[in-house]
């Protein structure tokens, strides 16, 4: 009997690459009287490093010195334009600006080190005051850029979304960009004509630009770290209108994870939420990019003329489990005659299931919680009586001008619609706001009802009974020294 042979596949593409030539490069100073001037055949090795978000493009440019014919020539904040490829040297890679020079003497002989950021420098350099209201993404950074930016401009990207409320105080112009972004979970970068960019994340495609084991890629290393994965997320909204104390929580889970991985927590929250449905979305966006094992890694190989921060490209190292389209979050050009033109980029990709989720996720989220949580709560069940349609059950109450209060008489009661959990509540904490309220009271069940205990605010109870589903019970009476008993908002939390 013949033996018997198992192969594997791997998807793959099948990728032509362009027609390859040597590497040629230019680099052009603009100097302070505004000549310019060719360096590169003076140049030993030159560097620019560029990335998405809170990266500024810096380049790093090391000239031979050997008859001194650099001294005086720089004088701080000279133009330097870099470019690259494999034809003609007409791709830019780099444009910036001189920020340090620095003579040395040594083994390499007489040489001068340049180092510099690019042309979006202006976004660490500049602190930023402003608020804004009702607004679009795209006219607040419009608004930002316009009045505290000089090296770079923007050309409005409609988004279709709106910011309700956003303030900066003696923030970088950087922070300021990143916290709007944020908001629609867009990258952005400056580019090479000091242009603004910015999109959603991983969609802007490069189908000019490959890395392929046998072709242009060197060596690569890309794996998962899965100390990273959060499955028990404890997510805090906003306060409720009205209350500083009161804020919208909910705890977020995956079982499945949890029994793969063990619980592991993350505690956040996103003060722009002030409802449930945007609690409970946010929420499982969160667990959903929290728990996925996200592919990370860094590849090298000849040079990528064209590629630019946030570019999804394709990678093929089949027995590296590398294949698909990877988005470059940070790349390095490095450039000399005796290596070439390279580049080393550093990659992530989350699994195609993910892109919806990041899509709804707001990513300015904060582990440095403002929430009060003194008994550490995981939920919280917030009434505002504005709820449309109401989850009020009503006897003598009614609903007015977002309170609750006495129909008529001097006593009455209003029961809620049931908040049902996954897991058995057992602890509960009362916050509310309200007038008028010093002989009424208020009442949780964690049985759909069957029984109530009294809760008191700011105290801890433990309930006496089991169950998943809370209900709240608001008793207002009045009388002469509680005339107009009132309740504005109130929420129970519970764990």
């Amino acid at each position: 009997m013949p033996a018997r042979r198992t192969s594997r596949g791997f998807g793959a593409f099948i990728w032509i690459p362009p027609t390859v030539y040597a590497p040629k490069w230019k680099i052009t100073v603009t100097y302070l009287d505004s000549s310019t001037e060719d360096i590169e055949f003076d140049m030993i090795s030159c560097s620019v490093t560029r990335g998405i978000n809170e990266l500024v493009g810096t380049f790093e440019l090391s000239l031979n010195n050997h008859n001194g014919q650099w001294v005086e020539k720089f004088q701080g904040n000279e133009a330097i334009d870099i470019f690259a490829d494999f034809g003609s040297a007409t791709q830019k890679i780099f444009s910036g600006f001189v920020e340090e020079k620095n003579f040395q003497f040594g083994e390499q002989g007489r040489t001068l080190k340049l180092t510099g950021r690019d042309k979006g420098v202006d976004m660490i350099k500049r602190v930023v005051n402003a608020s804004f209201e009702n607004a679009s993404p795209e006219d607040i950074i419009d608004s930002l850029v316009t009045n505290n930016a000089s090296t770079f401009t923007y050309t409005k990207i409609v988004t279709g979304a709106t910011i309700a409320n956003i303030s900066f105080r003696d923030v970088s112009l950087i922070q300021a960009i990143q916290d709007v972004l944020n908001q629609i979970s867009h990258d952005f970068y400056v580019d090479t004509d000091g242009v603004l960019q910015h999109f959603p994340t991983e969609t802007v495609l490069n189908d000019t630009e490959r890395m392929v084991h046998g072709v242009n890629m060197i060596n690569c290393s890309v794996g998962i770290d899965y100390k990273d994965i959060k499955n028990n997320i404890i997510f805090f909204g906003g306060n409720a209108e009205r209350s500083a104390d009161i804020q919208f929580l909910q705890t977020f889970k995956d079982n499945g994870s949890i029994g793969q991985f063990g619980q592991t927590d993350l505690l956040t929250q996103d003060t722009s939420i002030l409802n449930f449905n945007d609690l409970n979305s946010r929420g499982n966006a969160r667990l959903t990019v929290s728990k996925t094992q996200r592919r990370e890694g860094d590849v090298s190989g000849l040079g990528l003329p064209t590629l630019n921060p946030g570019d999804m490209i394709r990678m093929s190292e089949p027995y590296s489990e590398l294949t698909d389209r990877y988005q470059v979050l940070r790349f390095t050009h490095t450039i000399s005659s005796s290596s070439g033109f390279l580049t080393d980029a550093i990659i992530a990709k989350y699994p195609k299931s993910i892109g919806s989720q990041l899509s709804i996720l707001n990513k300015n989220l904060t582990n440095q919680l403002i929430a009060k949580n003194q008994f550490g709560m995981r939920n919280s069940y917030v009434i505002t009586f504005d709820e449309n349609p109401s989850i009020m059950s009503h006897v003598g109450t009614e609903e007015s001008d977002s309170n609750l209060q006495l129909k008529g008489g001097t006593i009455g009661n209003a029961t809620s619609a049931i908040r049902s959990y996954a897991e058995n509540i057992t602890h509960a904490e009362l916050r509310f706001d309200g007038d008028n309220l010093g002989i009424s009271s208020f009442e949780v069940s964690n049985n759909n009802g069957v029984n109530f205990q009294t809760i008191i605010e700011a105290e801890e109870i433990e309930f006496a009974t089991s169950g998943k589903s809370l209900r709240i019970k608001i008793n207002l009476q009045s009388d002469s020294d509680n005339p107009n008993p009132r309740v504005h908002t109130m929420g129970v939390f519970v764990r």
